[in-house]
């Protein structure tokens, strides 16, 4: 089986830790022990605007609707933020590192 689709790398100064698409834009989620954000890109390496509010490592992208769930793993919680507006909604207390849609629930995983 051949594969056609091209892969791309595409440098940043900060360590990306997840991707999610949505619509013609990509979401990248960034982090350090003491910074996470979100980062909108609609053309590689151009930055159309960022989600302000991780405290650290950002792990895991999920939309649901017109919202993007993160987890940000060490910080304890979980945000829910509007995608057209980057506003934070709310806050959820959890040590979620990872987040699935599934039945028409947000399942979380992470460290006990």
């Amino acid at each position: 089986m051949e594969i056609t689709t091209p892969f791309r790398i595409f440098q940043n100064t900060r360590t990306a830790r997840c991707f999610h698409v949505y619509k013609s834009s990509l979401l990248i989620g960034f982090g350090s022990e003491d910074e996470g954000y979100i980062s909108e890109w609609e053309i590689p390496g151009v930055n159309k605007g960022n989600f302000i509010g991780a405290a650290d490592w950002v792990t895991v992208l999920l939309q649901d609707g017109e919202n993007i769930w993160n987890a940000s793993g060490n910080d304890g919680a979980v945000r829910i933020w509007n995608l057209p507006t980057k506003q934070l909604i709310k806050v959820h207390p959890s040590n979620a590192w990872h987040l699935v849609l599934w039945k028409g629930n947000i399942v979380s995983g992470g460290p006990h």
